[in-house]
């Protein structure tokens, strides 16, 4: 099965995962996703995600987006944003980026980790990880255009940086997580109430959504 978002404004939550699908894929093309979950924001087991537009936010207990080590996460455009709290942002097999504005702040554990191989080509990643490293890999890692980044060894999985990194505008810097921990948000709070929330440094991504439907 494929699930395919190509607009509207779908807000969830759940006490357990947002979206939840096996053995298919999620192409999310437009629109506005809203996701507050008590577990994984999308957990998707043997299936790939690819994120090619919209504005997607994820406020989990668990995983923000979750895929089986055989699977991949690509990410071509689009706003992402990703708050977890007790483990990865995004846990993934392999990972592709070449466009959009991303960013993953988690508490516990690494802000991205993908058992294969992470290529990054293209568009603006910020991760902020308190007490893990801000991005693991398993077998390597392609980012064009960058040239000065750090890879170290950490629990069997290689790693870049400690304590929260800034890849933005292909420029890559570990930052002292003390600085990034505790970012300044901007909340947007919606007429029922449900909240999006924005790194202040990132308000100019904020832009007017119309749906395809008619005015009221």
């Amino acid at each position: 099965a494929t699930l395919t978002f190509n607009g509207g404004n779908i807000i969830l939550k759940s006490g357990d995962h947002g979206i939840e699908l096996d053995d298919g894929a999620v192409v999310i093309n437009d629109g506005l996703i809203i996701i507050e979950a008590g577990d994984d924001g999308f957990d998707l087991g043997n299936s790939n995600i690819t994120i090619n537009g919209g504005i997607i936010s994820i406020e989990a207990d668990d995983n923000g987006i979750d895929v089986s080590e055989s699977y991949s996460v690509t990410i071509n455009d689009g706003h992402l944003s990703i708050y977890a709290d007790e483990y990865n942002g995004i846990e993934t097999g392999d990972l592709v980026i070449t466009g959009g504005d991303i960013t993953i702040n988690t508490e516990y554990e690494e802000g991205i980790f993908a058992y294969g191989v992470i290529v990054i080509d293209g568009g603006n990643l910020m991760v902020y990880a308190e007490d893990y490293p801000a991005i693991a890999f398993g077998d390597y890692i392609s980012i064009n255009n960058v040239d000065d980044y750090e890879i170290m060894e950490f629990n069997d999985y290689y790693v870049l940086g400690f304590d929260g990194t800034t890849l933005n505008d292909f420029e890559f810097s570990p930052v002292d997580g003390e600085q990034k921990t505790n970012i300044d948000y901007l909340t947007i709070e919606y007429a029922n109430k449900d909240k999006l929330h924005i790194p202040a440094e990132q308000i100019n991504m904020l832009c007017r959504y119309r749906g395809s439907g008619q005015i009221k």
